[in-house]
């Protein structure tokens, strides 16, 4: 039985349906192993929070592309958002969720926020690291969980229309884990619903996250 979805109390203020709160911690005058604990029980709490609650991983992402009109130093993150905002927005004004960016040789870059995959049989298919996307760490992560799983990685560009031709495609991020990918401008990937591929990543990165956390 699937659990009631109740709206984070944290995110009602912003209207915001469903989100991960960033946590900052601030030097005070307390015991190290009391901020140690709180720490712990936030990354329980969200674990929990994330994998019971969040509706997108059981149906996946519907994705566009856009071409991608930031700056050449996309690898270095700064506070110059403006651009991934607008691919956001256009993305839900298509009734999609994200948006894919394009280079000017039509391979797809990243998300807004996220890196981007896709997947062929057994092979894991992205962008390798360069100054053309941001450097995440959860992609760094994922990606070795894959091949200590056994999948084949392969770090190159891909096109939307072999998005579109794969088996499954998925994001990744701090704040989705690994999503998956149903559709790309319109088109469904695969079969149009989340794949085994990603399915197990998710399920491999969220128990590897909950072993760090106690």
């Amino acid at each position: 039985m699937q659990p009631q979805l109740n709206p984070n109390p944290l995110m009602q203020p912003a209207g915001a349906p469903e989100g991960s709160p960033r946590t900052a911690v601030r030097r005070r005058r307390h015991h190290p192993w009391l901020v140690l604990l709180a720490l712990a029980v936030l990354a329980v709490l969200g674990w929990f929070a994330w994998r019971q609650l969040n509706p997108a991983a059981r149906t996946g992402w519907r994705v566009i592309t856009i071409p991608d009109l930031r700056w050449a130093r996309r690898d270095i993150k700064t506070v110059q958002l403006l651009y991934p905002s607008m691919g956001k927005m256009a993305a839900k004004k298509a009734g999609v969720d994200d948006s894919w960016f394009t280079a000017e040789d039509g391979t797809v870059t990243e998300g807004t926020s996220n890196n981007a995959y896709i997947v062929k049989g057994n092979r894991i298919i992205t962008r390798q690291l360069g100054t053309d996307i941001l450097h995440g760490i959860t992609r760094a992560a994922v990606l070795r969980f894959a091949a200590e799983a056994q999948f084949e990685v392969e770090e190159r560009p891909f096109t939307p229309a072999e998005a579109q031709e794969a088996d499954e495609a998925f994001s990744t991020a701090a704040s989705i884990f690994v999503m998956p990918v149903v559709e790309v401008d319109g088109k469904p990937v695969g079969s149009g619903k989340p794949g085994p591929v990603a399915t197990r990543l998710r399920e491999i990165y969220l128990d590897e996250m909950r072993k760090a956390a106690i």
